[in-house]
């Protein structure tokens, strides 16, 4: 009955350590993915840079020998890439170097393992914000199992250094965010402003943190005073915290920064891809977010042809793609989709995809547009940047 007891009180602690000697057992069988010849790089690039600035000089000369050795393997440079900050990346650099670290499979393997465990540490952080914001134990006991088991999540757990420490230190941050709004004391709000800026030292997007604090913060019933005080606090803090943690702010913190947000903010994606057999290059720069257009799409029809326009406007241009939906109804899409564009260069343009199942189709729309007031209302209050008919390989 005792025992009962004890594990009855101590179940999830049983859970985790459960959890964590799986995640040990097991990470070994993990491969190296895309990434992380590169972010190795970067991580020795940039500790070369922090020890010229310390009075280390022979571990500065055994860096720099493993990056010279990295040099001659066919990377981009991490100069070129300043959006991905080295909090990860250089302190295990550090460990590489200290500990002597030879063949290619133990530093990997120590990569893999320092990320499950920068993981794990994050679910118990996750499972404490569950049990706070509902305090129910059956919500908090599979809110905890989705967050650690959801498959993609659970594999990259163990060998992406980029998304899975990037998630954790999210869950970190927001475990200390929720606590501040909660009870603003100094000490939540520097634990708070210290795992904000070390998540926007890894990326940058980690400074949409502080941010949301301070929507929460100016909302909250408390007088200027406290609000004005919270605020400086934060920032300051947070200025302070994320300068140290990201060596790529050090020469120039404000010119560098806005570097760094303008690359990441129209950043374009190129990858090359095998797919069925061949050789396929991807291109991707943008985000759409998109709108509820009153149409019954036909997601099992096999379309042919995709029309995407894509038009820059001052207003939404869902009132007007609402009305127009019949017309394209008649001709017989298949889909009918509007968003706006939220990432890269075209920033805040409208993006009409209509698919079709042919040609003929798509020609009897534009000839029934052609006569209809409000389709020329609409193109004489945008600005068509594009359109392009795509055919689809089926």
């Amino acid at each position: 009955m005792k025992a009962m007891n004890f594990f009855a009180k101590n179940f999830y602690i049983f859970i985790f350590l459960i959890y964590f000697f799986i995640g040990f057992a097991i990470v070994g069988d993990y491969g190296i993915s895309i990434d992380e010849e590169f972010q190795r790089y970067s991580g020795f690039y940039w500790l070369c840079y922090v020890l010229e600035f310390l009075p280390f000089d022979n571990l500065r000369f055994e860096a720099l020998d493993k990056l010279n050795d990295i040099k001659g393997l066919t990377l981009p440079n991490p100069v070129d890439f300043p959006f991905y900050g080295v909090v990860f990346d250089l302190p295990l650099a550090f460990l590489e170097t200290i500990f002597k670290f030879e063949s290619s499979k133990s530093y990997f393997l120590l990569r893999h393992q320092a990320t499950f465990f920068v993981f794990f540490i994050s679910s118990i952080y996750f499972f404490f914000i569950i049990k706070s914001r509902f305090n129910n134990k059956i919500i908090t006991f599979f809110g905890t199992l989705l967050y650690i088991s959801s498959p993609r999540i659970f594999g990259d757990s163990f060998f992406n250094n980029k998304d899975s420490i990037l998630l954790s230190l999210v869950a970190i941050s927001l475990y200390y965010l929720f606590r501040l709004v909660d009870n603003s004391s100094i000490r939540n709000l520097i634990f708070f402003s210290f795992f904000s800026a070390l998540t926007s030292a890894l990326r940058i997007l980690g400074i949409f943190l502080p941010v949301t604090f301070l929507f929460f913060l100016f909302i909250q019933k408390k007088s200027y005073k406290e609000k004005f005080l919270n605020s400086s606090l934060l920032l300051l803090s947070f200025i302070l915290f994320l300068i140290i943690l990201w060596p790529y702010l050090w020469s120039n913190p404000w010119s560098n920064f806005l570097h760094s947000f303008s690359i990441f903010s129209k950043y374009i994606i190129k990858i090359q891809m095998l797919f069925n057999g061949e050789t396929a290059s991807i291109k991707s720069s943008n985000f759409i977010k998109y709108s509820p257009v009153n149409y019954e799409q036909d997601l099992e029809g096999k379309g042919r042809y995709l029309v995407l326009t894509r038009v820059k406007t001052d207003r939404s241009m869902l009132t007007s793609i609402n009305k127009l939906a019949p017309i394209f109804s008649e001709t017989g899409a298949l889909t009918y989709r509007l968003g706006s564009i939220i990432t890269g260069e075209n920033v805040g343009n409208e993006l009409l995809a209509v698919s079709y199942r042919s040609m003929e189709q798509i020609e009897k729309a534009y000839d029934l547009l052609a006569n209809n007031s409000d389709y020329g209302h609409l193109v004489n209050n945008v600005t068509v940047n594009s359109r392009n008919i795509i055919k689809l390989e089926i």
